[in-house]
């Protein structure tokens, strides 16, 4: 039988990404599971010990929470770092 981590490794392959719909009553959703289930299960799918709503780099570890240009991406997950409209590669 599988563990609950599993089968939430299983859905991450397989669905979307993160969305935070205002009109959604379940909440904020990553990869098809809420974020209330990620916390209630203690789900923290990139190990960095942010698993709500607030994690900016849900996938990636981003344990400071960096968010350099203040768009909700974490350093670590944002192509755009410093907000300039291009592409930065380092942090």
């Amino acid at each position: 039988m599988q563990s609950v981590r599993q089968i939430a490794e299983e859905i991450v392959d397989r669905e979307g990404g993160y969305v935070n719909d205002p009109d959604d009553p379940g909440g904020a959703t990553n990869f098809g599971v809420t974020i209330h289930t990620m916390r209630r299960l203690g789900l923290d799918l990139d190990g960095d010990g942010h698993f709500d709503a607030r994690d900016n780099c849900l996938l990636i570890p981003n344990p400071k929470q960096r968010d350099t240009d203040g768009d909700g991406f974490g350093n670590f997950c944002d192509a755009d770092v410093n907000g300039d409209g291009r592409v930065t590669t380092s942090w």
